[in-house]
């Protein structure tokens, strides 16, 4: 048990120096303390088995909690957002139905111009209440382009 003890005794240390960053000092308690953000660093933790025996060992500190979190978001909406563009590529495949927005639509209809301007304000709730939109008519009547603006909205 002692061997084992020796090890993790050893390997928490190696990662104690790799973990040290300029401004980061020893606490009262004699545990690593971030020099940002004065939260720790390192908690001492009691070895199952003996409980005489604790190790010292490495914990994230606040700013770097947040650093990391920030990052990860900032990754997911890089991956939304690049996702987004692979099915436009696919699903517009005209590059002009990039323009078709309600900015440029011609209110031909106003009816239908502004229906379809609310259900697009309103996409958030009509997707939660898992409310669709059919669009059906004759050819000209602007299927393709309110599709276009809601998708492009």
């Amino acid at each position: 048990m002692d061997d084992i003890y020796s090890i993790i005794q050893s390997m928490a240390k190696n990662v104690q120096a790799a973990n040290m960053d300029d401004g980061d000092y020893i606490g009262e308690d004699g545990l690593l303390v971030c020099g940002k953000c004065h939260t720790p660093k390192q908690y001492r933790l009691q070895l199952p088995g003996d409980e005489s025996k604790t190790i010292v060992v490495p914990i994230t500190c606040k700013h770097r909690r947040d650093e990391l979190k920030a990052e990860e978001e900032r990754l997911e909406r890089e991956q939304f957002e690049r996702r987004v563009r692979e099915i436009r590529k696919i699903g517009i495949s005209d590059a002009e139905f990039e323009s078709w927005t309600f900015e440029n639509d011609d209110r031909k209809n106003p009816k239908l111009s502004d229906a379809m301007k609310r259900y697009a304000d309103n996409f958030q709730e009509m997707k939660e209440k898992n409310l669709g939109l059919l669009l059906y008519g004759n050819v000209g009547t602007g299927k393709t382009y309110y599709a276009a603006c809601i998708a492009n909205a």
